[in-house]
């Protein structure tokens, strides 16, 4: 997740791309605990935005010509 955060606030291009997928027992069972990982992108996202709320901030001001 932090990973695509910076690739995207880079200026880099993101390009999806499928892959066969093969689950057991016709994907019986998850591994996604969904209140801690739905936490865990949530800090991602908001970490994210704040550090880019202080580079915003850090920048000088444009001047008017």
């Amino acid at each position: 997740m932090n990973v695509l955060l910076a690739v995207v606030g880079g200026g880099l291009r993101i390009e999806e791309v499928s892959i066969p997928a093969t689950y057991l027992d016709g994907n019986a069972a998850s591994n996604f605990g969904s209140l801690a990982d739905s936490a865990r992108v949530l800090h991602s996202l908001a970490r994210h935005a704040v550090v880019q709320v202080r580079i915003a901030k850090k920048r000088p001001a444009s001047r008017p010509r």
